[in-house]
Parts: structure tokens; C-alpha cells; sequence
């Protein structure tokens, strides 16, 4: 069942694609590495430090924008959802999954307060062996309260949610 109205939707999520996460542990082993092996050394070339420097900027170049840049979400084009961090983009088509829930995750922060994430996870293959791709938001304290008490009226993800709750109600299982 696809949507007659072609009305497209768009919003914005706090989440960094797992092949970025990769890259900036690569980044952080490198920019040790480097840091290491320059420190180690006797007289330095020049070409060596210019290298480590690059690295090391790569390397807080992707931590700023890890913290900053935030993944456009869109959808409404039947059923496919478009997904958008940087110069990265991926595509979730509904009719891949057989199962579409959301929760509400915790965790201290090293500060000692807590995170709250907003996850909604689609589940691919059958019920005895399947895969989940996750599409998660942090939340402001605020707004986690209200999800406290069943109230996601201001997560951004539950307008993917209700989409899917209506355009695909087999799919949609709820709350987890």
C-alpha cells in the first residue's frame, strides 16, 4: 500500500552513520599512531609532521562534525525513507521489513547525567532470524520526560512512526 498523496515530510535527527563511527576510530588509532611514532622519533622530517598534522586535523575536523552535523530524514514517496548525513546518503524501504517498533533508551553520560535516545528500529527477515537497522535521535531532558509517560507528540521520529502506522499498519507493532 503506498501513499496517494505524495506528500513528502523532512526533519532532522542526531544520528551518525555506523560507517562514520568506523572511520573515526581508524582516524583516532592513526592520529595516535602518528603522535607516537613522532614522539619517538629523534629529528623530525618535515614531510612526517605535516602528515601527522593532517591526520590530526582529519581527525577533529570529523569529531566536529560527528557533534554537529545532523541526518535529514525524508519520506512520504511511497515507501521509501531517504536518509542524509554530509555527503553520505542511504536509502530503508518499507516493504523490507516486517516489523517497525519504538523505544525509549537511557544512559549516563561520563558527566553523570543522563542521555535519553529515541530509537525506531525495523526488523528484516522473519521472527526466528532477522536483522534491525535502527534509526535513533538523542532527546532533550524535556521532551524524554514526556516520552516517560507515553507522550512522543514532540519526537521527530514518531512522525516516521505515525506514517508508517498508517500507511502500513501490518508493519507497525508499537512500543517496545
Amino acid at each position: 500500500m503506498g501513499n496517494t498523496e505524495n506528500k513528502r515530510t523532512s526533519f532532522k535527527i542526531r544520528q551518525v552513520p555506523h560507517c562514520v563511527d568506523i572511520a573515526m576510530v581508524i582516524l583516532m588509532i592513526m592520529t595516535f599512531g602518528v603522535t607516537l611514532s613522532l614522539k619517538g622519533m629523534g629529528k623530525k622530517d618535515k614531510t612526517d609532521v605535516i602528515i601527522g598534522m593532517a591526520i590530526c586535523i582529519l581527525f577533529f575536523i570529523g569529531v566536529i562534525c560527528c557533534c554537529v552535523c545532523k541526518t535529514k530524514v525524508t519520506f512520504g514517496e511511497d515507501s521509501i525513507i531517504r536518509c542524509r548525513w554530509l555527503f553520505l546518503s542511504w536509502k530503508l524501504d518499507i516493504q523490507d521489513y516486517y516489523a517497525v517498533t519504538y523505544t525509549l533508551g537511557s544512559k549516563r553520560s561520563r558527566g553523570g547525567g543522563m542521555i535519553y535516545i529515541f530509537y525506531l528500529m525495523l526488523y528484516r527477515g522473519n521472527e526466528t532470524a532477522y536483522k534491525v537497522t535502527d534509526l535513533r535521535d538523542r532527546l532533550a531532558p524535556p521532551i524524554a520526560e514526556q516520552c516517560i509517560r507515553r507522550k512522543f507528540d514532540d519526537v521527530q521520529l514518531m512522525k516516521l512512526y505515525r506514517y508508517i502506522e498508517e500507511h502500513y499498519p501490518e508493519k507497525a507493532k508499537g512500543y517496545e
